[in-house]
């Protein structure tokens, strides 16, 4: 049985994320105190065939593989938004408040979106399922971008 992200690191991350969950229609609101990474999950319509299409709180719109999910983080408390998902032809992409939705950096493939975590001063990390397998991109912050994807050691997150 896979196990998501968010119950394999609970016992093992450096830091608190509060996850959020939601229907099939609406998102749900998490709450979180100051300094807390929280994560929101969209998830596709129900009818979902082929693609879906996704708008950002910022009016950004992107198309996105079925039975995919869209994550919604906001890094640190901080009101720092930022949207993870995997397109039609498996390409993880992102959105934030001054740009549309991109393509994350070094060429990551993936099947489904699964969780984040940050921890101070600015690290950020995303991980996505890929072939049965999660991989991690690493922000270390401090105008670095995204490192290279890596299978993620969950004795060692970051």
């Amino acid at each position: 049985m896979k196990r998501t992200l968010a119950t394999t690191l609970a016992t093992v991350l450096m830091s608190t994320a509060i996850l959020g969950a939601v229907s099939a229609v609406a998102p749900s609101s998490a709450s979180a105190a100051a300094g807390d990474t929280t994560l929101v999950t969209h998830h596709p319509p129900l009818t979902c065939t082929t693609t879906w299409s996704f708008t950002d709180r910022w009016g950004h719109k992107g198309t996105f593989r079925c039975k995919t999910r869209i994550m919604e983080i906001n890094w640190f408390g901080q009101g720092r938004i930022e949207y993870f998902g995997i397109a039609p032809n498996r390409t993880i992409w992102h959105s934030w408040a001054s740009s549309g939705w991109v393509v994350m950096p070094n060429n990551g493939l993936a099947d489904e979106v699964d969780g984040a975590m940050a921890r101070e001063p600015h690290y950020r990390t995303v991980a996505v399922w890929a072939g049965g397998n999660l991989w991690c991109s690493t922000d270390y912050g401090y105008g670095y971008s995204w490192n290279p994807w890596h299978r993620c050691d969950l004795n060692n997150y970051i």
